[in-house]
């Protein structure tokens, strides 16, 4: 594990260096290494976040080239993103930093993506983490279930989390639409093709 640790964030490009950050967090926390497993995941999503600050730029530079490139390495991201999600709900929540800290590092990233839908993709994971017991667990590993399972701050925090999602995820759903309406009025329709914007979001 160790080993992974240091070689996988020196390969070129986000895949396979994001699955091979996974698998390796997977075996780690199926041999009890808790904190290596958070670890792992950790700097994945350093590595996407980095990613999508970087790829901002990239889109902007009007490089049709760079921005092709962005696009597929933006699909691992996104790819890496959902998996790491599922893997969350196995692993332990921090004792110091509380039991969704790896999770505010993953929505932090997921808010990065382009498109609302993916943010939407993790309001089951706040579901998820609100059932006892868990659909799945590491024999040996004692997940948030056990954890901090009928905890009423815990309780709090998931509900919390999930309220957010949801109204950030229609906020971006809205400029979303917003935009691509406005690039529709911004044809042969002028100002009247705006204006059928404004109208249809009202409703």
């Amino acid at each position: 594990v160790a080993f992974c640790h240091i070689t996988i964030p020196s390969l070129p490009g986000l895949h396979p260096k994001l699955p091979l950050m996974l698998q390796a967090a997977s075996v780690a926390l199926m041999n009890g290494l808790v904190s290596q497993a958070e670890s792992l995941v950790k700097s994945g999503l350093t590595i996407v976040s980095d990613f999508f600050d970087e790829g901002a730029e990239a889109s902007s530079s009007g490089d049709n080239g760079a921005q092709g490139v962005v696009g597929e390495e933006e699909a691992h991201c996104v790819s890496f993103l959902r998996a790491a999600a599922s893997f969350c709900l196995l692993l332990p929540g921090h004792p110091q930093k509380g039991p969704l800290y790896v999770v505010q590092g993953l929505v932090a990233a997921m808010k990065k993506t382009r498109h609302a839908a993916d943010l939407v993709q993790l309001v089951p994971l706040a579901a998820a983490f609100s059932q006892s017991p868990y659909l799945y667990a590491v024999k040996g590993v004692d997940s948030n279930d056990v954890l901090y399972g009928g905890d009423p701050t815990f309780a709090k925090e998931l509900e919390d989390l999930g309220a957010t999602l949801i109204v950030q995820s229609l906020e971006r759903l809205e400029k979303d639409l917003m935009g691509a309406d406005g690039g529709n009025g911004g044809g042969g329709n002028g100002g009247h093709g705006g204006g059928n914007a404004k109208g249809s979001l009202a409703v």
